[in-house]
């Protein structure tokens, strides 16, 4: 087998491993689980980094299924398609039939086997089914300043916008840090919301007092109560906000 194929064929069994671990631990987390969508992202970049490193050695089959798979994923991260049963059930399939085609590649048999054919028409067929209609207007969602909307990506507001319509308290958090170690408090703040909601965005803010300080306000859906989101984030509870949610 040459260097290049034998490197790709590591690094894909890696990634598929990786992949059907992560589909394992989402199909055992409840329904509206905080870490769901942290781990649907997962099985979006698994599929996303094998399109890539096959497509380096025109290995079509492979990249044509696993982009089928990330393009599934893709509108399942969206909320466009519900993680579903047959979800699961396809994105499982798809696993077991790219490891065939890793397989065949490394015995010089070529990757282009039927099955991955006729699943990826199988994944066309599910996202055709599952279009919908434009997504509900945010702002007639929540009660969120104009330029916080504006300044979100498509993902992000799209966990806005499932959160919100499940009626998933909303918050945020304004908080400042010295310039140089502010690296480092982001990310420990940041590991807290994590732990007990789902951290939507973080934007760049301005801190009220003077100095060499950067802000930022982190928003996040969680539920539990304010009382414990105050004592999970510590000092910076004090700059904890709720968004309300818009009437009708």
């Amino acid at each position: 087998m040459e260097a290049p194929l034998h490197d790709f064929v590591t690094e894909a069994r890696t990634i598929l491993e990786d992949l059907r671990q992560t589909l394992h631990f989402l199909m055992d987390l409840p329904q509206d689980d905080h870490r769901k969508p942290d781990a649907i992202n997962s099985l979006f970049r698994h599929a996303h980094s094998l399109k890539g490193l096959s497509a380096l050695l025109d290995l079509e089959g492979i990249s044509g299924l696993s982009l089928g798979l990330e393009q599934l994923l893709g509108e399942v991260r969206l909320g466009r398609i519900p993680f579903s049963g047959e979800v699961c059930s396809l994105i499982g399939r798809g696993g077991r039939i790219l490891d065939d085609m890793v397989r065949s590649a490394s015995q010089g048999r070529g990757d282009g086997l039927p099955e991955g054919q006729s699943l990826v028409r199988d994944l066309e067929d599910l996202r055709k089914e599952h279009l919908q209609e434009g997504p509900a207007d945010l702002s007639l969602l929540i009660d969120v300043p104009d330029a916080v909307i504006q300044g979100l990506s498509e993902y992000e507001e799209s966990r806005f916008r499932e959160n919100a319509l499940k009626k998933i308290p909303l918050f945020f958090v304004a908080c400042c840090f010295p310039l140089e170690t502010f690296d480092t408090g982001l990310r420990k703040l940041a590991s807290s919301i994590r732990e007990i909601g789902e951290l939507l965005t973080t934007m760049p803010d301005t801190p009220e007092d003077e100095g060499a300080r950067i802000g930022f306000s982190l928003y996040f859906a969680c539920g539990e109560g304010e009382e414990r989101v105050r004592e999970k984030l510590g000092d910076h509870g004090k700059g904890l906000g709720r968004i309300p949610f818009r009437k009708g």
